[in-house]
């Protein structure tokens, strides 16, 4: 496929995880935006204002942001997510409808970085409220290659080393023969690549127990 195809595809699959996402928060009492998420220290609410903030702020406003945050892109991004998690819960739906063919990417990573973002916060907010669903298989084995790639390590992930990573649900997998093996449902394996400690209980195999110390870690 060619690579302008390749991000036309990325970008519609970005457009249908915020649609997705929209319509399941409508569906959310109070409580439930209350709730903590998978990504640690933020409630749904604030993955939700996370999510909205690069389709509401402009590239010069967010370049001040890092100014402010003496150059963290971490508390940069961790001030923009509580700051939009203060617009009313109808609004954080809104916006990622009405934004949802937005073609923001961050310098360097095109279309595969929101894409994978939106794919691993998705399983953020709805394995923390016990509605997990099946991730469509195409954005899946995308944000997998992606989380196993050199390029995720300055995007959270840098976890796949030295390990056989598999998944039960799908036909992928990644690392050298013979390495220590991780093996589990798409979804708990792209949780763990992200370093989130709730899929450890879905993977199996002799380097699962690698994955959790670095967790640990």
């Amino acid at each position: 496929m060619a690579r302008d195809d390749l991000e036309d595809e990325r970008f519609a699959l970005i457009a249908e995880r915020r649609h997705s996402l929209a319509d399941f928060f409508r569906t959310l009492p109070d409580s439930g935006w209350r709730a903590p998420s998978l990504c640690g220290g933020w409630t749904v609410r604030e993955v939700a204002g996370h999510l909205c903030a690069p389709l509401l702020i402009s590239t010069p406003k967010f370049a001040w942001e890092i100014v402010r945050c003496a150059g963290s892109i971490d508390r940069t991004l961790d001030r923009l997510a509580r700051r939009y998690a203060q617009l009313p819960t109808d609004q954080l739906s809104d916006v990622l409808d009405e934004h949802a063919d937005d073609r923001f990417t961050p310098p360097g990573y095109g279309a595969i970085a929101p894409l994978t973002d939106n794919v691993i916060h998705t399983l953020d907010v709805r394995w923390s409220l016990d509605a997990r669903e099946p991730i469509p298989e195409r954005s899946a084995r995308m944000a997998l290659d992606f989380m196993v790639s050199p390029k995720a390590k300055a995007f959270g992930g840098g976890r796949a080393a030295g390990l056989r990573w598999a998944t039960t649900d799908l036909d992928w997998s990644a690392g050298a023969e013979g390495d220590p093996a991780v093996s589990g449902p798409a979804d708990a394996v792209l949780l763990v690549l992200s370093g989130r400690r709730a899929g450890l209980d879905e993977v199996t195999g002799s380097g699962a127990t690698v994955a959790a110390e670095r967790l640990a870690r």
